[in-house]
């Protein structure tokens, strides 16, 4: 009999890395902590829409579409970035920057 429970999946977001299992077939997400300074540079997610979900630090959400547009996003704050739009995400912060993105 089944139980409900078939493919389901328990991972812990406090340490980075990939959360979603290997068969989730348009779902992606990813734990990821930026030292002070560090950058994950210009890019898109093609036909995917990104969140980005802040649990620690700060990070700044550089997003260029019809000009550019910068947002700081603090614990608890989220941001939508819908697909095809080239952003980066800096921390220029003096403490490490915890968040947490999923694509769909």
């Amino acid at each position: 009999a089944a139980t409900g429970f078939e493919g389901l999946v328990q991972v812990v977001a406090t340490r980075p890395g990939t959360l979603m299992p290997p068969h989730a077939a348009h779902f992606k997400g990813r734990s990821m902590r930026l030292k002070p300074g560090q950058v994950v540079d210009w890019h898109t997610t093609g036909t995917r829409e990104e969140v980005l979900v802040i649990l620690g630090g700060a990070i700044r959400l550089d997003v260029q579409s019809t000009g550019r547009r910068t947002m700081t996003l603090s614990a608890g704050r989220c941001a939508f970035v819908p697909r095809g739009v080239r952003h980066r995400v800096v921390n220029r912060s003096s403490r490490s920057a915890h968040y947490l993105y999923f694509t769909a």
